[in-house]
């Protein structure tokens, strides 16, 4: 996956965890799911992320003996995410399953309905 790509996909689910922790009352269990797969994908696909180098250049030996340094087309080339992005992200596929699965129960967002007796 292309280091680009990694960061749409990172990005994309920054947003969702934002809908949800921000604006819990419109579409929780969507956005819950929705960054709980891109937190997930992020954290698993990080040690498969590829950059386009563009700088490749061949040094070839010309018909007179000298060298000519000819620019290749680029090639990818591999840049894995540091290993404490990736549990972080996983922490966060964690964070919003749990706030799906409390979604799912009626317990999360908490309704002002029904307040707690204050001693």
């Amino acid at each position: 996956m292309l280091l680009t790509h990694y960061y749409a996909l990172a990005t994309g689910a920054v947003l969702l965890t934002a809908a949800w922790l921000f604006r819990p009352d419109a579409r929780v269990k969507v956005t819950t799911l929705g960054a709980f797969l891109a937190w997930s994908l992020v954290a698993l696909l990080g040690d498969q992320t590829e950059t386009f180098d563009h700088a490749v250049e061949a040094i070839e030996t010309g018909p007179n003996g000298t060298e000519l340094a000819v620019q290749q087309p680029g090639q990818l080339v591999a840049t894995p995410v540091p290993d404490e992005l990736r549990f972080f992200a996983a922490m966060w596929a964690l964070l919003s399953v749990l706030a799906l699965l409390l979604a799912a129960w009626g317990v999360y967002p908490p309704s002002d309905d029904n307040p707690t007796e204050q001693p």
